[in-house]
């Protein structure tokens, strides 16, 4: 079952019996791009089977070990961008396959071999990426597609395109956004500058009131994590989810160098503005380890 939350619908308040939850929070999974992700036994639509890289198969493994060592969580966060889109070619790298029915497919299976075997979450949160990765035209956004064939097997609530909730006993506001800036000046720079225009937001608007300041916010889209950490004197927290895509060829044509920081968070929360997060990381690049002597 889905629920779909766009901003003028009354807040979904999840899990509101329960003191102490855990979270599991993922995004950016950017399903059938040659460097995101690929469970096995995919097929085109022609039937042509879609081999996974090496790349692709330890990304797989290592998300199914770490989610069989996290257990059971409350709720699962999706952070958006979880399949690739309708992008023929990327910095002129083809994808793994353009066929954004077949990146559903993915990105599902890959859900269902994973989280919904491992974590069993109790209900599913997802948000909408960006458009040039959800977006394709007649066929409707790839992220609800994702999130409607999720809620075949698990309760699914759909954020279009953000999403507030209160979660716990405690009712702790959560705000749920993928984009952020990707600025390289300050990793905590973006999260802190946000908080306080929504706090200046309230205070200056003619109806404000800085009880709708969110408890905690999330967000994706730079693919650097940042676990939970108090704004200021700590009422207001952030965090970033981590990405299951590893740094492609675009990536490296930055000006500046990219940090490969692939792998899973959880966010266990206790109360009102006491969180602990964990970043379980995959080692897409142990091989760069190694010594490879070339002699002609």
């Amino acid at each position: 079952m889905i629920k779909i939350k766009t901003r003028y619908d009354p807040i979904a308040w999840v899990k509101p019996e329960v003191k102490e939850l855990k979270v599991l929070v993922t995004g950016d999974w950017h399903a059938l791009d040659k460097y995101g992700v690929n469970p096995p036994n995919i097929h085109s639509m022609e039937g042509t089977p879609i081999s996974q890289s090496d790349l692709q198969k330890k990304v797989f493994k290592e998300t199914k070990k770490i989610c069989e060592e996290i257990g059971h969580v409350d709720i699962a966060i999706l952070m958006g961008d979880m399949a690739e889109g309708k992008q023929v070619k990327s910095q002129g790298v083809p994808l793994n396959d353009a066929n954004t029915d077949t990146q559903v497919e993915a990105a599902f299976k890959f859900y269902e071999e994973t989280i919904h075997k491992y974590n069993t979450p109790d209900v599913v949160v997802a948000v909408m990426g960006t458009p040039y990765h959800s977006s394709v035209g007649i066929g409707g956004n790839l992220d609800y597609q994702i999130a409607l064939r999720i809620g075949t097997i698990t309760n699914v609530i759909y954020g279009y395109p953000n999403l507030t909730m209160y979660v716990g006993a405690d009712k702790v506001k959560w705000s749920l956004r993928h984009k952020i800036s990707i600025a390289k000046v300050n990793r905590m720079m973006p999260l802190e500058q946000i908080v306080r225009l929504q706090a200046r937001d309230e205070a200056e608007s003619f109806d404000g009131d800085l009880n709708n300041l969110p408890d905690i916010s999330i967000f994706a889209h730079r693919h650097e994590p940042q676990i939970p950490v108090p704004i200021g004197q700590g009422r207001r927290w952030a965090a970033v989810s981590p990405p299951l895509k590893a740094a492609d060829i675009y990536a490296e044509t930055m000006q500046t160098p990219v940090k490969n920081t692939v792998g899973l968070m959880t966010i266990t929360q206790y109360g009102l503005g006491d969180f602990r997060g964990s970043f379980k990381q995959i080692n897409v690049e142990e091989s760069t380890k190694k010594v490879d002597e070339i002699t002609w």
